[in-house]
């Protein structure tokens, strides 16, 4: 039913399918019931419905265009946002329509149509189980109901994805006497890596909390424990930097060009852009010979991205952005407010890195178009932020300043400040070191 030819790697964003299959051309109206359907395709309810829709993102829209009525055809009704919404669900499950689908979409209909559980399985394996959204839970508490033994592993520490409506599956979980086991050992990093580790739940969720690691030389794990200290990490290449966001990966690349000489992770990425029409000195040559590769995000959109932004920043309107999202704004204005108002995150990280760096994006960019490799074989630095950096392992790993963290050898004192009270979420700090 659904070929690999018709299903999006990704998540689905306004196109002129999505408004072909639904009746409108607003972008503003394309997000808005893009996301409901997304709320309805990771939960475990059978119908959608308003609970789906964004209240928030609608009243935005309905303000907007109250405000401008006098722009507005009087035969234009307000949208039916569930409506449109239960319409793109039919466009994306007809296996003849025109609109890809995506992995999502297709797993609801195995959920919807019990086409999992109508076969027989003995047993089933739920790993990463603490970040199971609603629609895997319910398959798989169907499964049980049918006689299925559940196999569950994760760990509640490293729970990355309830931004993403994801939930701790071992937490709901009903589990015999005697049927639970803790894994303490880990083999993936020695002794320092596991005290630090320790010490960030321990200190940061306040709960006593131990890992084990392989049993070495704690110099195997100094490269980690030196974080702190304020000191270029480019004496042994390659290595691997893990930051926190898109936005804090990109201003650690601008960091490395701005003090290519005096790098301090101390102050990265808050290093500051020069004055306006202030003479600066050329940046010294970025020392990494075989170039920076960024694993897991597509560094190549999210500086074109950024270009197209400060093409509308600057008021020049001859450029023709690639993104349906810019090319549905007049201004740069109206990027931000549709961005704000839309819950657009990655907008708003683009947008920032813009009004930060203003009148140096260009060259920005130019630095990191010539820095890039093509691949990780062989490259002198790894970038990645913590989400796309899980399950991975690398030799030598720092994790970026925007980690707040402060790590002292041989000590391994851990220290979290955030505003002077402790940081809400130490599962990207520890999911990042480990």
């Amino acid at each position: 039913r659904f070929q690999s030819g018709r299903v999006l790697n990704g998540d689905l964003s306004p196109n002129s399918f999505v408004a072909a299959a639904i009746g409108r051309k607003s972008y503003f109206i394309q997000t808005i019931v893009i996301n409901a359907v997304h709320n309805f395709v990771i939960s475990a309810d059978s119908e959608l419905s308003d609970e789906h829709l964004n209240a928030r993102a609608i009243q935005s829209y309905r303000d907007k265009i109250e405000t401008k009525k006098k722009h507005v055809r009087k035969s234009k009704s307000f949208p039916d946002f569930l409506s449109l919404a239960k319409r793109l669900w039919e466009a994306l499950i007809d296996p003849k329509g025109k609109l890809l689908t995506t992995h999502d979409v297709y797993f609801k209909c195995f959920q919807l149509e019990g086409a999992l559980v109508s076969r027989t399985f003995h047993y089933v394996l739920l790993d990463e189980a603490q970040d199971t959204n609603a629609v895997s839970m319910d398959v798989v508490n169907q499964l049980r109901a049918r006689g299925a033994s559940i196999l569950a592993v994760g760990d509640p520490h490293q729970q990355l994805y309830a931004f993403r409506g994801a939930q701790n599956a071992m937490a709901h979980m009903s589990v015999s006497p005697g049927c639970r086991y803790v894994l303490s050992q880990s083999f993936r990093f020695g002794t320092g890596i596991a005290r630090a580790a320790s010490a960030m739940v321990t200190i940061g969720k306040g709960k006593p909390f131990r890992v084990l690691g392989i049993k070495q030389s704690l110099a195997a794990d100094e490269e980690f424990c030196g974080l702190g200290r304020g000191r270029l990490p480019g004496q042994t290449l390659p290595y691997t930097i893990i930051a926190r966001t898109n936005l804090d990966m990109l201003q650690l690349l601008v960091s490395i060009f701005i003090n290519s000489k005096n790098y301090n992770y101390a102050n990265a990425p808050h290093v500051a852009a020069p004055a306006a029409g202030v003479q600066q000195e050329e940046p010294d040559p970025v020392p990494y010979p075989n170039g920076i590769f960024v694993y897991g995000s597509r560094i190549d959109i999210i500086i074109t991205d950024i270009l197209s932004l400060y093409h509308l920043y600057n008021g020049d309107y001859t450029h023709t952005p690639t993104s349906n999202f810019l090319r549905s704004c007049k201004n740069f204005e109206t990027c931000k407010e549709r961005a704000v108002k839309l819950e657009m995150k990655d907008w708003l990280e683009k947008i920032e890195f813009v009004e930060k760096y203003k009148s140096h994006v260009p060259k920005i960019i130019a630095r990191i178009r010539q820095s890039i490799a093509p691949s990780s074989s062989g490259a002198s630095v790894v970038l990645s932020t913590v989400h796309c950096a899980k399950g991975m392992e690398w030799d030598r790993v720092y994790l970026a300043a925007d980690f707040e963290l402060d790590c002292l050898f041989p000590f391994v004192r851990i220290y979290f400040y955030h505003n002077n009270t402790p940081l809400h979420n130490v599962s990207s700090y520890y999911d990042s070191s480990t």
